[in-house]
């Protein structure tokens, strides 16, 4: 029996997209599957099938998998969001030239509206197509598009500053992003899933302030380590098990940079 084709919407769309959302793999191949048997149904809508397989199989980091299905989405409705998701797909490919293209495509479909995300990307399009000063221009247009009170953005410039070596940017950003943790009371699991995802370029930067490796190791910014999640079974292990990994990443980087390698 096909599911109601209403569940494809933006909201599902957008957890898949979020890592700071935990989900499971067996979740993200259920939707896969669910998706798989509509477009063989001949059951669209289309271009949210294919977006969301897309996507689903970024989430699982099969991102030669997520290219072409990123492509038919473009085919049925071309839009900005359809080619910024292709140009992300493409530069994890490596196929850096094609992402960049992907990604001034889908600048041309937003116009004057782009989003600071999409900035970010093209940034760092720009940057591993060896067009370092067009990456910078463009990650100044980022940061003044970006809304610096939502800390996901805090975290996404800090992580392009750390890219294209702008390290006290990246640092400032990434106080930002902490200091708008704690102001929004997010939870162990959404702001340590963020740390641990950042780049190794962020890494190094912030081993050079050592005044937020004090607020990272205190757990200042994602809530008391043992503080109840309700209805989120396993939360509380997931985050010491995220703590866990950054301070070893950390005292590896410290550990390297004290050996001189």
């Amino acid at each position: 029996m096909f599911v109601p084709a209403s569940w494809l919407n933006d909201a599902l769309r957008l957890r898949l997209v979020d890592l700071s959302i935990p989900m499971s793999e067996l979740e993200v191949r259920k939707i896969i599957r669910e998706c798989e048997r509509l477009n063989a149904a001949g059951q669209g809508p289309f271009a949210e099938i294919f977006e969301t397989l897309g996507l689903a199989h970024m989430r699982l980091r099969q991102f030669g998998k997520a290219v072409p299905y990123f492509r038919n989405a473009i085919h049925h409705r071309p839009s900005s969001v359809g080619y910024s998701n292709l140009g992300a797909a493409l530069h994890e490919c490596g196929k850096h030239d094609e992402a960049m293209a992907a990604w001034e495509a889908a600048l041309k479909h937003a116009g004057a509206h782009a989003a600071p995300l999409l900035l970010l990307n093209t940034a760092e399009g720009l940057h591993s197509c060896g067009r370092h000063d067009e990456a910078v221009e463009r990650f100044a247009a980022a940061v003044r598009a970006a809304d610096l009170s939502l800390p996901w953005h805090a975290f996404a410039v800090a992580r392009m500053a750390a890219t294209i070596g702008a390290e006290v940017e990246a640092i400032e950003f990434f106080a930002r992003f902490l200091a708008l943790s704690t102001e929004a009371k997010l939870g162990n699991t959404d702001a340590l899933a963020f740390i641990v995802s950042a780049p190794a370029e962020l890494k190094v930067c912030l081993e050079n302030a050592p005044e937020l490796q004090a607020v990272i190791d205190r757990g200042i910014g994602f809530g008391h380590l043992s503080a109840p999640h309700d209805g989120d079974a396993g939360s509380d292990e997931d985050a010491l098990a995220m703590y866990e990994e950054w301070a070893d990443l950390r005292e590896a980087a410290s550990a390297a940079a004290m050996s001189g390698g």
